[in-house]
């Protein structure tokens, strides 16, 4: 009788001699991150990390101002006529004060990505010198070497200079649409912010602050 392949024969044996099992006497990440009054570097690094989750947080507050306005100036622009539909005035009264307090907002989104870029320049710094100390490849927190740090918020600093740009755009163009679709679009396109992604900026910010300690 032959015996079904897929059952497996009471008759054959598993030598576990053969093999024997990795063992890792401390993982780097069950580590608890640096804690206390930090100096030198490590402070520099967390500092960085805190501040660039604060621009963030101003970032999005813009944003949501921004969109209020955008808004605003939709429905001043797609006025009702006697009708009752509605047709657009390219430019209504009250328009103008909203393009200034938007011009004004992106002045600021601008001050935040320059700000964010300054932390991308002061992790470099810190790169440069755990180099020079022969440190770099040590983890300063818990898995991340020094440079790791540095390019993570240089790809942060990329999606939200590309989405600055977007805004800025959409500023100094949305007065003058004529058409209600490219309005929407253009409202749409604010709020949305196409260019910051998950992968692009949300995951690596929570990263740097799970790797510093400002995540638990």
């Amino acid at each position: 009788m032959i015996e079904n392949p897929s059952t497996p024969s009471n008759k054959v044996k598993f030598d576990h001699s053969a093999f024997s099992p990795v063992t890792v006497s401390v993982s780097p990440v069950s580590k608890s991150p640096q804690v206390g009054n930090l100096t030198g570097n490590v402070r520099q690094v967390r500092d960085n990390a805190a501040d660039l989750h604060n621009l963030v947080a101003k970032w999005d507050k813009c944003i949501i101002e921004g969109a209020s306005l955008v808004d605003n100036a939709m429905y001043l622009k797609l006025e009702r006529s006697s009708d009752g539909k509605k047709k657009v005035n390219l430019y209504p009264p009250g328009l103008s004060n909203i393009c200034e307090k938007l011009d004004l907002l992106c002045c600021e989104m601008t001050d935040i990505v320059t700000l964010m870029k300054k932390c991308f320049e002061e992790l470099c710094g810190v790169a440069k010198l755990e180099t020079l100390r022969a440190t770099n490849d040590t983890p300063m927190f818990l898995t991340w070497p020094s440079d790791k740090f540095a390019e993570v918020v240089d790809q942060i600093c990329k999606a939200y200079s590309k989405e600055l740009e977007l805004k800025i755009f959409i500023k100094e163009n949305f007065a003058h649409l004529r058409e209600k679709s490219d309005m929407i679009f253009y409202r749409t396109s604010w709020a949305l912010q196409p260019y910051i992604s998950s992968s692009s900026a949300r995951i690596p910010l929570a990263a740097i602050l799970k790797e510093t300690g400002h995540l638990k």
